[in-house]
């Protein structure tokens, strides 16, 4: 319940002071006046986005204040967001640069006061746009009268469902993940060149020795050359050198000791011919040198791909055949999971009819209230139908309603801002609102903006006692220029607006019945 409304340097309001009536207030004042004002800085007061054109001229910002009683529901709801007082103070101070929200002076969010507008109040006008007839709170409306047990049945169905469908998806996000790493691809990537552990750094090894033996035995295969096996060899040379020394020796020169000298070199050259052969042979490699370049230039390839070592790579290979064998084990526990929730949506299905089914009977009920309260408006031959389809199963089941209105028996009913003229809007929005009051106590305040349009002094009568009646079971608050409704208020505050050749007021002063 609104208690208290303060508005301070909005627009032509410097200052405005309003102490709600528990049961039924008026706000009186001529067309201009600036009572819509008042609504105005209500509405502000929970916008996510703020205007700083509202700022009067009277001071550098303006204030807006509501003081709410709240009822054992409206306290469940709050606590929810960590609010657990039985009466709030929720302020708006709007700067030049900047606007600040509060709540019992401690800053709020105010995408979060947006959310609570439609706990604590609505506001009926005959634009026909406000939270009351969307679908969800019809539905809600309607919910207040099915067995509560048909309600827990399908919440329950449904959370499990849920629940059923989050394993269902963590496991399928779990499948998809392994499929982008592709993990087949990168395996036969890597087994066709079945590499093995230390296999590079070993090759490169063997590589650098083959490379090594091939000098070494370029260079023995020199020396053979040029001792033993050219023609013209060193071993060749000598035996011809010691020939002629032979042949110097008989012709009577005395070179025995040179001759000896040389043929101990020759002996050496000659007994040497072996140990050069071996190394000669110690130098041959059992490797192919081109088998080994070839199989380091698959394994360079391999680690380019990868980027990474061979060590590595082989340490992929094991978490990739892991990752494909975890695939067929989630594979399988997909199949099973889904085959639960295929039995879980036949629950929840079965359930959400049999709601849907006694939703269904309260809204004939709810249609019967409504024309009962719009034949005491004077629109006795009027219909009314809630129009039930299917939407998507979510917490609310699967209904989507609308209601539908019709002030003659010959025009089919339609959406009531196609079809209904000023004067039958605001009596469907009454009989609506006064089926729904005698249904919960919402504990809201319901603004009425100028709802009396258009209707006719009997109309109006009835009207004025049917408001009446619904003050007793709920607050309301009346924006209107009508003096009639105004006298069957308990508290009326009368809006005055003056010009002084410079600046524009708007005055909010309480009144008594007597002065209307």
């Amino acid at each position: 319940m609104l208690r208290k409304i303060q508005i301070r340097n909005f627009l032509t309001i410097e200052y405005a002071n309003i102490d709600l009536s528990p049961h039924l207030t008026t706000i009186i004042g001529e067309s201009g006046s600036g009572k819509s004002l008042i609504l105005k800085a209500i509405s502000v007061i929970f916008a996510q986005k703020t205007d700083t054109a509202f700022i009067g001229q009277f001071e550098d910002k303006s204030i807006i204040k509501l003081l709410f009683s709240l009822n054992k529901r409206q306290m469940e709801i709050f606590g929810q967001y960590g609010i657990f007082d039985d009466e709030i103070l929720i302020e708006k101070v709007i700067q030049k640069k900047k606007a600040k929200s509060y709540i019992n002076h401690e800053p709020v969010n105010a995408k979060l006061l947006n959310e609570m507008q439609v706990i604590l109040f609505d506001m009926v006008s005959q634009d026909y746009k406000f939270y009351i007839f969307n679908s969800e709170n019809i539905l809600n409306n309607l919910d207040k009268l099915v067995d509560n047990s048909v309600i827990l049945e399908y919440k329950t169905a449904y959370k499990n469902f849920l629940k059923i469908k989050s394993e269902q998806n963590n496991i399928q996000s779990s499948i998809d993940k392994i499929k982008e790493m592709h993990p087949e691809i990168m395996l036969d990537k890597i087994d066709k060149v079945n590499p093995k552990e230390n296999e590079y750094e070993r090759l490169n090894e063997i590589s650098k020795k083959i490379k090594s033996s091939a000098l070494i035995k370029s260079e023995i295969g020199k020396i053979v050359d040029s001792l033993y096996e050219n023609d013209d060899s060193i071993e060749s040379k000598f035996y011809i050198f010691l020939r002629s020394l032979d042949k110097i020796a008989a012709a009577g020169v005395n070179i025995k000791e040179l001759k000896e000298n040389f043929e101990e070199i020759y002996a050496k050259i000659n007994s040497s011919k072996d140990s050069v052969y071996d190394l000669l042979k110690e130098s041959d490699s059992d490797f192919n040198i081109d088998d080994i370049e070839s199989r380091l230039f698959k394994l360079e390839e391999l680690q380019r791909k990868f980027s990474k070592s061979i060590n590595e790579i082989l340490k992929d290979r094991e978490k990739f055949k892991k990752l494909i064998e975890e695939r067929s084990e989630l594979q399988f526990k997909l199949e099973k999971i889904t085959e639960k929730l295929h039995r879980f949506e036949d629950e929840v299905e079965e359930k959400a009819n049999k709601l849907s089914l006694m939703r269904r009977k309260i809204a004939k009920i709810f249609e019967t209230k409504i024309k009962l309260y719009l034949s005491s408006l004077m629109l006795k031959e009027s219909s009314v139908e809630f129009e039930f389809s299917e939407k998507a199963i979510d917490e609310t089941g699967k209904d989507s309603v609308r209601i539908l209105f019709s002030a003659n028996p010959d025009i089919k009913p339609l959406d009531i801002e196609k079809i209904a003229s000023g004067g039958e809007r605001s009596r469907f929005i009454l009989s609506l609102m006064k089926s729904i009051l005698n249904i919960q106590d919402l504990g809201k305040t319901v603004f009425f903006d100028e709802i009396e349009s258009g209707m006719g002094k009997e109309s109006l009568q009835k009207m004025s006692e049917m408001i009446s009646g619904l003050s007793k079971k709920g607050q309301i608050v009346l924006i209107t220029h009508n003096e009639q409704l105004a006298k069957i208020s308990d508290k009326v505050f009368k809006v005055e607006k003056s010009f002084n050749g410079t600046v524009t007021k708007s005055f909010v002063n309480e009144i008594g019945k007597e002065d209307i």
